[in-house]
């Protein structure tokens, strides 16, 4: 923790890699392995964190604490080193579990692969995807959610206006309000 805390990457790396190794049945080995990773990653060797990720998620597929932002890194690692077509996969794993797209981080996730199919003009992909985050992550991520509602309201009354669209998502969504409430 002292060679992190100062930001000696490097070293850090190595300490938290020989503890996951030395003591792989301990509580701590979880956060180490992915600390290794993370260290990695902040040296930018993209590609080697990007394995320990990996690593963290095979290792420890039901520590959500560390698997989901395992796969959430591993996504931006497969960006840097030049392909999307895979983060997205890693990403669709992260959005579709249902206990991985607790942490805080798959909604961020989610609106990266919304923001990569605006780029590529695959408006109708990326509108999908912003009322599944508007829906389906209205109880766990309230934030993202009342921002992806924002956007399908807009595009539901003003850019192509669709009354019984936006009937559907009030229902879907339990309503636009903060809290979600039961919509007959």
């Amino acid at each position: 923790e002292d060679a992190w805390n100062k930001r000696q990457y490097r070293q850090a790396g190595v300490e938290y890699a020989a503890f996951a190794h030395e003591f792989p049945a301990s509580k701590g080995a979880p956060y180490a392995m992915f600390r290794s990773a993370r260290c990695l990653h902040l040296q930018e060797k993209s590609a080697d964190a990007a394995k320990v990720y990996d690593e963290v998620v095979s290792a420890y597929p039901t520590n959500i604490a560390f698997a989901s932002p395992s796969l959430y890194f591993k996504g931006i690692c497969e960006i840097e080193t030049g392909d999307p077509s895979k983060a997205l996969l890693t990403w669709k794993e992260l959005i579709d579990d249902p206990d991985y797209k607790r942490h805080p981080l798959a909604a961020e996730a989610l609106q990266r692969v919304v923001d990569y199919y605006c780029s590529l003009n695959e408006n109708s992909r990326a509108l999908l995807l912003t009322e599944k985050m508007a829906v389906e992550y209205r109880s766990i991520h309230r934030d993202a959610a009342g921002r992806a509602m924002q956007v399908m309201i807009k595009q539901y009354v003003r850019n192509s206006p669709d009354v019984k669209k936006v009937q559907e998502l009030y229902r879907k969504c339990g309503g636009f309000e903060n809290e979600p409430q039961k919509v007959p």
